[in-house]
């Protein structure tokens, strides 16, 4: 297994993945993991570990951190992969992504833009972990040095199979600490619209925070785009506030570009800080998710 351009690969290798059930990631692996990520990334988890569960591969493990101040700084995957891994992984420009083999039989890669830097770590055993820093607010992403440093750090030690375990809640996806007591805001997610407007061409994904009481809401959501094996990229986002009301809603939109005349991509919205606040108490979530993907094709 190599990583090599899309060309190479059958099919369209990051067009179109048909995804399972989403649930949060529990067990001594996910936890060890999670331990050591965040101890040599300086970072903390935004949430739980979240599971995704596709159709003719395995399952990824997920991680969403971030820095103090709570700005998303660092996303890691990690999936074992039975073929070659396109390119598209890392970038769109597939020329621009690098490889390099690894003393130990394993192959890295890695690709810098303005706002990403993406490493990935391609083992001799088929585990493909992929550590993406991009940024939206004008911070610099995560140094590749740091990146490439803690990936290959990483990558030896979990070489194996991780067991991921289920939580024994029935709710894969914790929706806060409105349950604790009656009188304390509710709020749910709602994924209104996602669409493209070829005249631009953008992509756009509405997503909306409702809750049954009014308060100082806050809201942070993204555009993902499929990139193949198992991979979801963050490609735009935008943080909305209200106050003293019900409803936060947030439309982040991602300008798309075609590489090739049939050139057709998946994407879906995604939520990560949500929250709202009043006389009450707080309701709160931060831990990623996601809505159902669409194929959109850019003219």
């Amino acid at each position: 297994m190599a990583f090599v351009d899309s060309s190479e690969i059958a099919g369209s290798p990051d067009g179109a993945v048909t995804t399972g059930e989403t649930y949060a990631a529990t067990g001594s692996d996910v936890q060890a993991f999670s331990a050591d990520v965040t101890a040599i990334s300086g970072l903390h988890l935004a949430g739980e570990p979240m599971a995704e569960v596709y159709e003719g591969m395995d399952r990824t493990l997920t991680l969403h951190l971030v820095d103090n101040t709570g700005n998303d700084r660092l996303t890691v995957t990690r999936v074992k992969v039975s073929e070659d891994v396109p390119k598209s992984v890392f970038s769109d420009d597939e020329e621009s992504v690098k490889t390099e083999p690894l003393p130990d039989g394993g192959i890295l890669a890695a690709a810098i833009s303005a706002q990403s830097h993406r490493v990935g770590v391609l083992s001799r055993t088929g585990v493909l972990t992929v550590w993406d820093s991009t940024t939206f607010d004008g911070t610099p992403p995560i140094s590749i040095s740091d990146l490439t440093s803690a990936a290959t750090s990483l990558a030896t030690h979990y070489d194996g199979s991780i067991t991921i375990s289920r939580p024994g809640s029935s709710n894969p996806q914790p929706q806060g600490l409105a349950s604790i007591a009656a009188a304390r805001p509710s709020c749910r997610i709602t994924w209104n619209n996602l669409f493209i407007a070829n005249a631009t061409p953008n992509v756009f994904a509405s997503t909306s925070l409702m809750c049954d009481q009014a308060g100082n809401g806050k809201l942070t959501g993204y555009v993902q785009q499929y990139r193949g094996s198992g991979i979801w990229a963050g490609v735009a986002n935008w943080t909305q506030t209200e106050t003293d009301k019900k409803m936060v809603t947030v439309i982040p939109n991602y300008t798309c570009r075609a590489w090739g005349p049939n050139d057709k991509k998946q994407y879906r919205a995604a939520a990560l800080t949500r929250q709202l606040r009043n006389a009450n108490g707080v309701w709160f979530g931060s831990n990623m998710i996601s809505g159902p993907a669409e194929t959109f094709k850019c003219k």
